[in-house]
């Protein structure tokens, strides 16, 4: 696996661990709304 995948990867844990990600929409809640219409499937 190499460094881009591994970053990718970390990324995304960070960004739907739950603390993170409840502060993340506090700032900035339209970028949920994005990945929600962007990727259905994730959720």
């Amino acid at each position: 696996m190499d460094i881009g995948s591994s970053v990718l990867i970390l990324q995304t844990k960070l960004i739907f661990n739950t603390h993170y990600f409840q502060h993340f929409h506090t700032v900035a809640n339209v970028i949920p709304y994005f990945f929600l219409e962007k990727f259905p499937s994730i959720f």
